[in-house]
């Protein structure tokens, strides 16, 4: 979730927001879970049960909490790939 803020923060206040620092971290969160999301489904795997949080193994199926942050960090990722263009 701290990656697609951020990003949205880059988008809307680039003087501040649009530092390398800050946006290279952001890329490699983006690299490595775009590494774990099956790409015919876009299904994110491993994750936690949310419903159970002392579960210690990753869960054996699809948590729709996982998949809703996941599409916030894509949209919020790619909104900011086209600022950045525009923006030179």
């Amino acid at each position: 979730m701290l990656t697609a803020t951020l990003l949205r923060m880059a988008v809307l206040e680039p003087e501040i927001f649009q530092a390398v620092k800050y946006t290279v971290w952001a890329e490699r969160k983006v690299e490595a879970v775009g590494r774990h999301v099956d790409s015919e489904m876009g299904i994110a795997a491993p994750v936690v049960n949310s419903l159970k949080e002392e579960q210690r193994t990753p869960l054996d199926g699809i948590n729709p909490e996982a998949q809703a942050f996941v599409v916030l960090m894509f949209a919020s990722w790619r909104d900011w790939k086209q600022a950045t263009k525009r923006n030179g």
